[in-house]
């Protein structure tokens, strides 16, 4: 196991670490100004090794180790060791690696005669839509690759998991990303860290929606975790300091809009059920009017909610409040967290004004349970849920 007192000084080390931020700038940027990258069959891997043996699933010989490889290696105490700490950003990192998978050269194309009508006329998005000129649909790895790198570099926030760099090397993908201290469903609630996570998601998925239209893919607070570190934003003349740092991750299937690309994912399974599943769930639509606030726009999806996170629409933005509410009624089933929620009254106030009356009593009920998405089926949800929390 790694020795978190082992620390890897950063002569000459540090110049190669640098080198790998570098080049994950390089490709996007490159991305963002229209034209396909690297060599290897126009996809956005880097620096794929097929021939490399440095892999622990792997019987061969190990004599041949790609560039990667081997310049981690000299970050490493000892061989197999999975993180590594640096001494100059004063920051430990951990290498994740993911089965292959299929590395899709850039898809072009537009996404919009796939949707529905009713679809189409969910939040807004039509008008969002009209405004892309590019869609770029690739494989999983690619595709969090380029959405964790816009989201943590372009929004200020740092409550996106950081991934340094990602690389293909003995039949795996393979990531560096800063170490966590702590999974949010594993840690023990107070009240100013209940405070803290239901602010810093809110303030997040305001600027997510309100400049990347962004949506997660898989959003609970299994995919949120949390740093003992803190940080703040100024946003929209008000300013936000946390004492701890929430980090959502595992953004595989997410989707963003930036500099009007759409980003997806588009592997070969997804558009295997894509194209085999054509399924219309149905919507609902309307607007509430608010004294103070004006008018928001809401939509309730009645039937195949599981579905929506696999769909069209929502890769395209549709459904764009669907994953504040779900990260916030995911941890709501948590019962300590609950408990802190339901008996603080900024809070309940907060979590109250999320619903329609007549749903709050339905979702009351459901979050005694453990949280699936159809939580939310049937239920009335704000297009824009986070500006009226914000």
């Amino acid at each position: 196991m790694f020795n978190s007192s082992y620390q890897t000084k950063c002569v000459g080390a540090d110049p190669t670490f640098k080198k790998f931020i570098t080049e994950r700038e390089l490709v996007i940027e490159k991305v963002l100004n229209g034209g396909r990258v690297w060599e290897d069959n126009n996809s956005l891997y880097i620096n794929n090794d097929n021939m490399c043996m440095n892999d622990g699933d792997n019987k061969m010989s190990k004599t041949h180790k790609c560039v990667k490889c081997l310049v981690i290696e000299q970050f490493l105490e000892k061989e197999g060791d999975t993180s590594f700490f640096l001494e100059c950003y004063n920051k430990t990192y951990n290498i994740v690696d993911y089965p292959s998978t299929y590395h899709l050269s850039l898809i072009f194309h537009n996404r919009e005669d796939k949707m529905t009508k009713s679809e189409l006329s969910v939040c807004g998005v039509d008008v969002e839509l009209s405004k892309i000129k590019s869609f770029y649909g690739s494989d999983k790895f690619t595709n969090m690759l380029i959405n964790n790198y816009i989201l943590y570099e372009k929004t200020g926030l740092k409550t996106i998991k950081k991934i340094t760099n990602g690389y293909v090397c003995g039949g795996r993908d393979k990531i560096i990303e800063e170490q966590t201290d702590f999974k949010v469903k594993d840690i023990t609630f107070d009240l100013p860290t209940v405070i803290n996570i239901f602010d810093q998601l809110v303030v997040s998925f305001t600027v997510f929606n309100e400049h990347f239209v962004f949506n997660h893919g898989n959003p609970s607070y299994e995919n949120l975790e949390i740093n003992d570190v803190p940080s703040g934003i100024s946003y929209d003349n008000k300013e936000f300091n946390w004492a701890n740092t929430i980090k959502i991750t595992n953004m595989q299937n997410s989707s963003l809009t930036y500099k009007n690309i759409r980003f997806f994912n588009a592997d070969r399974k997804t558009e295997l059920f894509l194209n085999e599943n054509s399924f219309q769930p149905i919507i609902s639509t309307g607007v509430k009017m608010f004294p103070s606030l004006g008018e928001f726009r809401w939509y309730k999806i009645d039937s195949n909610i599981n579905d929506v996170l696999s769909s069209y629409a929502y890769q395209m933005g549709t459904y764009i409040s669907f994953d504040l509410y779900a990260y916030i009624t995911s941890l709501m089933t948590l019962p300590d967290f609950r408990g802190y929620v339901m008996t603080d009254p900024e809070l309940q106030k907060l979590w109250d004004k999320m619903w329609f009356p007549d749903d709050l009593e339905i979702i009351n009920k459901r979050i005694n349970h453990p949280y699936k998405h159809d939580h939310l089926e049937n239920l009335h949800l704000y297009c824009n849920v986070s500006r009226l929390l914000f």
